[in-house]
């Protein structure tokens, strides 16, 4: 799609990587062309890399699951799904890189960066992103564009 003239215009070839720790979605602009790549969803942790117990209750046997990083292996498997999506891209073609990731993420997927990207990377936007319609997104990275 085209963006607006009230936009800055993207001066080198960019991908948006607009994520969570559970959904992500893919941009590229390039001058005033501002298009939809692919959306990534996690895959979820098969559950038998989870311990199991069974409890035994009044009302017969209760499993139950037992794993107190589940939720921070689960985020950072999808982080190292991303980054490593982005090393290929990066053989591939020369880009530079906006990241639009919540605050609390931000560390563990730029950890995860292989050098050659993290020299794409122009700027880091703390958001939790992906729910804002495109139209809403492009004016939000502009007016960070426009403040650094």
């Amino acid at each position: 799609m085209q963006i607006s003239q009230d936009f800055l215009p993207y001066e080198h070839k960019t991908l948006i990587l607009v994520c969570d720790n559970a959904h992500a979605k893919l941009y590229q602009a390039f001058g005033r062309e501002f298009n939809f790549v692919e959306e990534i969803k996690n895959d979820r942790i098969k559950l038998d890399d989870i311990e199991r117990y069974a409890t035994q209750t009044g009302g017969g046997i209760l499993s139950k699951i037992e794993d107190e990083d589940f939720k921070e292996r689960e985020a950072k498997t999808f982080y190292k799904k991303l980054a490593q999506m982005l090393s290929d891209r990066k053989d591939a073609e020369e880009w530079k890189l906006i990241l639009v990731v919540p605050q609390e993420d931000k560390n563990v997927i730029l950890d995860l960066l292989q050098n050659d990207v993290k020299q794409s990377l122009v700027h880091v936007i703390e958001k939790q992103p992906p729910k804002l319609p495109d139209d809403q997104l492009i004016k939000f990275i502009d007016n960070e564009r426009r403040i650094t």
